[in-house]
């Protein structure tokens, strides 16, 4: 009996450090994406520590990670750190994990390679509420240092763009999320 509550007890121990590291990663990063110089302010994507959401703490929480928002006028585009109380993620796991998500109904799904890394994903379209109305919806995810790397993009639609140039505006922002994060974020989180 009192082996399993060592165990018991190293097991916490271990998520409990997950749940560090990924807060740690997520506050490593920078509150202004400065992608290019040319991008007027209002499409430049900003955060701040604020906007670090703990999901650990809530009830049944567990192993639901952080998460960090960035956004700029159109778009916000929400950065997550998870591991779902799994000691150990591969590719196939992320395969399952998109197949779980059930945030919009999904138009198409993709496969997104920037820089070296594979991002798996969906892309479709969804009315947030009546104020918002119709956006471009996103989520691209990936592993790395046995954690699920997820990113949520939701963008305005823009009247006079076709629901392909909307899908392309998003598409980018995305990348440009990813482009200005993930590096420093997977090198965190593989310590």
């Amino acid at each position: 009996m009192l082996h399993l509550l060592k165990v018991l007890f190293l097991c916490l121990l271990s998520v409990s450090a997950h749940a560090e590291i990924q807060e740690d990663c997520l506050k490593q990063l920078p509150s202004r994406l400065h992608l290019d110089k040319d991008i007027p302010q209002n499409m430049q994507f900003v955060s701040d520590y604020t906007q670090l959401t703990n999901y650990e703490i809530l009830k049944d929480g567990e192993g639901w990670g952080y998460s960090l928002k960035y956004q700029n006028a159109y778009c916000e585009v929400i950065v997550y750190v998870y591991n779902r109380q799994k000691t150990s993620i591969n590719d196939s796991d992320v395969v399952d994990e998109l197949a779980y998500f059930d945030g919009f109904v999904p138009n198409g799904q993709f496969s997104k390679s920037v820089g070296s890394d594979v991002f798996k994903g969906y892309g479709g379209m969804a009315v947030i509420d009546e104020k918002i109305g119709l956006q471009t919806q996103m989520v691209a995810l990936t592993q790395t240092g046995n954690q699920f790397v997820k990113y949520r993009t939701s963008c305005r639609q823009m009247s006079g763009l076709s629901d392909d140039a909307n899908f392309r505006m998003a598409d980018q922002f995305t990348t440009n999320v990813i482009k200005g994060t993930y590096a420093k974020l997977s090198e965190c989180l593989k310590k």
